[in-house]
């Protein structure tokens, strides 16, 4: 078993999630974030891609790998134990690693190297752009298509267009206002920037316009095969005439339309945001889960060691 530095190309491997792709890549490596990505070979053959980032917190060095690693189509199952020892022995200097497999299939063999669950799985939001425009629009529940049907009675211009740091700021600001009032983290802002700096035409901003203004935006990520829903905001006036459920839908066709095969809506959090969760499921996509976040120190035979007796 080979562990290798990874080329751009990530191959023939099943779709990647954000954090597995070499956009999300580039732009922590840009932010100063000590981030690599690796390949593992197995009998002169690739069955896996695997992006590892690692910080230090105090006196202790963490690796993160987060919805990984990609696995290529016709890997042998047997095989992800043994390429999971081999990743772990070739990072350096982690006191602990911990992960988040993209599907609950891998947690058996992180479990084989010692890994073991500290969080309980997410579920996330997936969208099927494959199939037919009219599909998808009979696939969406009855009381989201209603307020789709409300927002196209309404006179709303709809605009898109890349991210632009230098222009498009101010939807930050309103991004950073709405967290704030909310009570709710996620990507650093800075992100946005870096990631529009690093890899250009990968972002695309869809707006709601109404007589007074903007009344909503929504902003998604691309990594091809796949986007992701990154951040959005309406104002009254926006939730009002439903302009998220029009900017939702011109995003999922402008995507569709140009090859895009996934758009990840986000984690659903039925508890804290039931309302975000019914409207990401209310567009048809389907609740997928992840695996449980799994945590492994380096030396687990040091951790509740009894004192020796002298």
């Amino acid at each position: 078993m080979d562990i290798l530095p990874c080329p751009g190309d990530p191959g023939p491997l099943a779709p990647l999630a954000l954090q597995q792709h070499p956009h999300y890549l580039r732009t922590i490596q840009r932010m100063g974030r000590d981030a690599q990505a690796h390949i593992i070979r197995h009998d002169g053959q690739i069955i896996a891609r695997v992006q590892v980032i690692r910080r230090q917190l105090g006196p202790v060095h963490v690796s993160w790998i987060g919805r990984g690693p990609a696995w290529s189509k016709d890997v042998d199952p047997s095989l992800k134990p043994k390429a999971l020892r081999a990743l772990n022995r070739h990072i350096p200097g982690a006191a602990l690693t911990l992960a988040l497999p993209d599907s609950p299939c891998d947690l058996a063999a992180y479990r084989h190297v010692r890994f073991r669950p500290v969080m309980t799985p997410q579920y996330m939001a997936e969208l099927d752009l494959s199939t037919p425009e009219e599909d998808r629009l009979a696939a969406q529940h009855g009381k989201w298509r209603n307020r789709l049907r409300h927002s196209q009675s309404h006179t709303l211009t709809v605009t898109d267009g890349p991210y632009r740091p230098e222009r498009d700021c101010d939807l930050l600001m309103r991004e950073a206002t709405q967290r704030k009032s909310q009570g709710y983290s996620a990507l650093p802002l800075p992100f946005v920037e870096n990631w529009a700096h690093t890899n250009t035409g990968a972002s695309r901003v869809f707006r709601a316009y109404g007589a007074n203004g903007m009344q909503a935006f929504m902003l998604i990520l691309l990594h091809r095969p796949g986007a992701t829903y990154h951040i959005g905001w309406s104002n009254a006036e926006g939730r009002a005439s439903s302009a998220h459920n029009l900017l939702m839908w011109r995003a999922s066709n402008w995507l569709a339309q140009r090859g895009y095969t996934r758009f990840d809506l986000g984690v659903i959090d039925t508890d804290n945001a039931p309302g975000l969760a019914r409207f990401k499921l209310g567009t048809g996509a389907v609740a997928r889960p992840l695996g449980p976040t799994l945590l492994r120190f380096t030396r687990p035979r040091l951790i509740g060691r009894k004192p020796r007796s002298v």
